[in-house]
């Protein structure tokens, strides 16, 4: 993210969402599916759908 950036969060259902746009959310929301997958409270295939989603894949 550029300096002159500012990461403003989304709000869905009054929770605090990453931006979505700058590489530190992209980041986050990757490393929140993939600790998803290794507690097993989604599958690789839900994981994967998600990434590409989230233009991560």
């Amino acid at each position: 993210m550029d300096d002159n950036e500012i990461c403003e969060p989304e709000f869905i259902d009054g929770i605090p969402h990453g931006c979505g746009a700058c590489e530190e959310c992209h980041q986050d929301e990757y490393d929140a599916i993939e600790a998803d997958v290794e507690m097993g409270v989604i599958t690789d295939a839900e994981a994967l759908a998600l990434h590409h989603r989230n233009g991560a894949l």
